[in-house]
Parts: C-alpha cells; structure tokens; sequence
C-alpha cells in the first residue's frame, strides 16, 4: 500500500483559505529536518517507547508520533506528549527555505490515534482550538 494523499483545509487551524495536499508520513525519519529541529531529540516513531509521565528515565524520549503529514509549505504533527498528564496534540508548521514554524498547536481528545485520513475529518470540523 503506497503512502495516502489527503487535502485539508487548513482554514480552521489559522491559515484561512489554505488547503494542502499532505502525505502521510509514520516514521519521524521521514519529517522535514526543520521540523524534527522544532521538536527536537525527544521524539520517537509510533509504537517506540516513551515517557508517558513524569515518573520514569529522564532520558527516555517525552514525545511519540501518532501520524503526520507533509505537503509542499507545510508540515502537520500529530503526536502523543508525556509528562505529568499525558496529552495528545496536533500542530502544524508552515515550511519555508529549511526552516520550520509552528504556526497552530492544539491539544486532542485523549486516546485519540488517528491516520491522517481521521485527522483530516477532526481539523475540518473545527473541533480543535
């Protein structure tokens, strides 16, 4: 099965008019290098092990990607945040001569690991703020 293709709206996450083909991407190898900066070191591929919470090595990673997504001027992140609550957020970057902004940031319902496709249907019904 080869990598999906969605379009978004990316309207509801601030960038008002804007829609992006993304590819879906499952492995943080395969995100921009500008955006693996932006998150830096402490992120690892899904199903790896993490630091879900606060309790555990300091050295094990606080991050673990659920899905993501990759179009020409930008990045979406889906991923799983560890610490004293376990949170799952999605941001998106807005990609530009190597460099990476996060432009959006919000936090998802809890337990929610979702494909891009699924992704998609949350960011364009305007639930996430």
């Amino acid at each position: 099965m080869g990598d999906p293709k969605v379009d978004i709206d990316l309207s509801s996450l601030g960038q008002r008019g804007e829609h992006a083909t993304f590819m879906e991407v499952n492995s943080v190898e395969r995100l921009p290098r500008a955006v693996r900066n932006e998150l830096g070191d402490g992120i690892v591929d899904p199903g790896k092990a993490f630091q879900i919470t606060d309790v555990g090595s300091p050295n094990e990673p606080s991050q673990r990607l659920v899905v993501a997504g990759v179009a020409e001027k930008y990045c979406l992140v889906h991923y799983e945040q560890g610490g004293i609550v376990h949170l799952w957020m999605v941001a998106l970057f807005k990609l530009s001569n190597d460099k990476a902004k996060r432009v959006w940031v919000s936090k998802m319902e809890p337990g929610r690991n979702l494909n891009l496709l699924e992704l998609k249907a949350v960011i364009e019904s305007g639930k996430l703020r």
